[in-house]
This record gives C-alpha cells, sequence and structure tokens, in this order.
C-alpha cells in the first residue's frame, strides 16, 4: 500500500515508517505539512497514495485541514489521523462537511504499532 505519513516528530515519523515499511507498505514520510501538501500534490498526478497517515497538531498546520482540502481530490485514500489531544466534537464537526462516506479514523498518541496497524486496515476502503 502506497502510504504517506505526517509527523513531526523525527523518532516518532522513523519508528512509524519502519513498521509499516516491515508491513509491505510503501511509504512516503514527511516532516511538516507544507512538505506533505506538495508530496500528496506529487503523488497525487503519479501514483497516488492509497492510505495518509496524519498527525493533527503540526507545527505549521493542522492535519484535519489537510484532511478536509485533499480527500475529496482521492476519493480511494484511507486516512487515519493521529492526535494526543484533540477537541473530538469540532474534529467532527470539519469531517462531517468531507463528501462522501467517512473515510478517516482517529487514533489517540501514544499509539501502539498494533492499533495503527490495525486503524489502517479497519478504514472502510471506498468502493471504486
Amino acid at each position: 500500500m502506497r502510504t504517506l505519513l505526517v509527523e513531526d516528530d523525527d523518532d516518532l515519523r522513523r519508528e512509524i515508517g519502519e513498521f509499516l515499511r516491515r508491513r509491505g507498505h510503501d511509504v512516503t514520510a514527511c516532516g511538516s505539512l507544507a512538505q506533505a501538501r506538495a508530496t500528496f500534490a506529487t503523488m497525487a498526478a503519479t501514483e497516488p497514495p492509497e492510505a495518509v497517515i496524519c498527525d493533527v497538531n503540526l507545527p505549521d498546520g493542522n492535519g484535519v485541514d489537510f484532511l478536509s482540502e485533499a480527500a475529496p481530490k482521492l476519493p480511494a485514500c484511507r486516512w487515519v489521523l493521529m492526535s494526543g489531544g484533540y477537541d473530538p466534537d469540532a474534529v467532527a464537526q470539519k469531517l462531517e462537511a468531507i463528501p462522501g462516506p467517512p473515510r478517516w479514523t482517529i487514533v489517540e498518541k501514544p499509539v501502539s504499532m498494533r492499533t495503527l496497524d490495525d486503524a489502517i486496515r479497519m478504514v472502510p476502503k471506498p468502493a471504486t
């Protein structure tokens, strides 16, 4: 599975990336939202990601906003948002505005690799 990973913590990004690669994912890792937006645009035009795993609270933006703007461009992409502190009602309100069935889930950090693996597989894959 082609996976875009967005996490600003270097150690956690490396740990998650290595875990996903061992699980057979082709991982492209980004440390900022700006880098993720540019990478997403490039991937979408060539080899679209099948999954995006994104931290919610990034120094240069919000993963929920990224999902809101990017998900409609790739309706078959699965999204897993990670956060150590978020307002579930505010997040739900933003995500409900995305057209189509939910293709996302949120996991609380710190997240175990098993929980993350389960989350990626549990996100409904849209009908193609």
